[in-house]
């Protein structure tokens, strides 16, 4: 035993040793190390606050483009058709009154009930209409983005937007990594989204028209978006509808207008979409359905492709539009 122990004994005192000029020479650089955890603390919350500085900016942009800066009597939601068929600018001169349009590329049922409580979340007492663009394909549930929810990330200082993003992440780094930082909210998309707001610019850029006989050639050969009845897409539109009544809002069903040839591909199911429309606002006078595809529909020159207005259409479906509200409008301030 005392053989084993004083075969240890050197090795550990060979340890010690070694240790000594290490702990020697960390004392002489005492002063060097603190400077360098003093610089490195400084060079952390500069980095902290111009990520908070710049992702601020950039939110306030995006606040701007959807309307979220200020509070607006009607709202309009909805994705690209909303987007490009929907001249707010207009609207507001039409109406005398603020509008705000929370639209996005892609963005689903689900999408637009989370973009609903968002809006009411920060302008509780404003709204008093909701323009909801629907379409054949309201309850189809794939084809538009599946990440949709991406979008949502630099809005996340919201209670309501951080609980849908936390919900639908890939992963909890995903997740966690833009709950305390902003900068990596942002994308090549909210980004050029967010300069449009500071500049104030919602204009459609789509100024050309469809090309008739190569979408022809598409719906012979089957190339088009199928409408079909999902569950998931149907219980989401009636969760919105029983969330805007609750508030007591009026909810508008807008049918923004697709061209006839794609209407026609699929009549028995589009009908069948309208009827269900109908149905709803059948039922309950705070719904109203707009279908303006007899007016458009036929009109090609009106259409940039088969499913979206061209600048030329959207000035003319907004004023359409405006006379409805008007007249919608003029009805919910007599039963105020």
């Amino acid at each position: 035993m005392l053989k084993y122990l004083s075969s240890i004994f050197p090795l550990s005192v060979k340890i010690h040793r070694m240790q000594i000029p290490l702990v020697d020479d960390l004392k002489a650089q005492k002063n060097t190390i603190g400077r360098f955890l003093i610089k490195s603390s400084v060079f952390l919350v500069i980095l902290f606050l111009s990520d908070q500085i710049a992702g601020g900016f950039l939110r306030m942009g995006l606040d701007r483009y959807f309307g979220l800066d200020v509070p607006a009597r009607i709202l309009c939601v909805g994705h690209s058709h909303s987007v490009l068929g929907i001249d707010k600018i207009a609207l507001e001169k039409e109406l005398h009154t603020p509008v705000s349009k929370y639209a996005r590329q892609g963005a689903d049922a689900s999408d637009r009930l989370a973009m609903i409580r968002h809006y009411l979340a920060v302008h509780p007492n404003s709204v008093r209409i909701i323009v909801y663009d629907v379409n054949a394909h309201a309850f189809t549930g794939k084809g538009l983005s599946a990440n949709s929810y991406r979008l949502f990330y630099p809005f996340m200082d919201i209670p309501v937007i951080r609980e849908y993003v936390k919900k639908h992440s890939a992963s909890p780094g995903e997740y966690w990594l833009r709950n305390y930082l902003k900068l990596p909210r942002f994308s090549e998309v909210t980004l050029s989204l967010s300069i449009r707001g500071w500049l104030r610019k919602w204009t459609n850029l789509k100024y050309t028209q469809i090309d008739i006989e190569k979408t022809k050639k598409q719906l012979r050969q089957g190339e088009f978006r199928k409408i079909s009845f999902d569950p998931g897409p149907l219980k989401f539109f009636e969760e919105t509808i029983r969330f805007v009544r609750s508030h007591n809002i009026h909810l508008v069903l807008a049918y923004i207008p697709t061209i006839d040839l794609v209407n026609e591909a699929e009549p028995e199911k589009y009908q069948e979409v309208i009827r269900i429309f109908e149905e709803y606002a059948s039922k309950d006078s705070g719904i109203t359905f707009l279908n303006y595809n007899s007016e458009f529909s036929h009109r090609h020159e009106l259409f940039y492709d088969t499913i979206h207005l061209n600048a030329n259409g959207q000035k003319l479906f907004t004023k359409y539009l405006a006379e409805n509200l008007k007249r919608i409008d003029g009805a919910v301030s007599y039963i105020e």
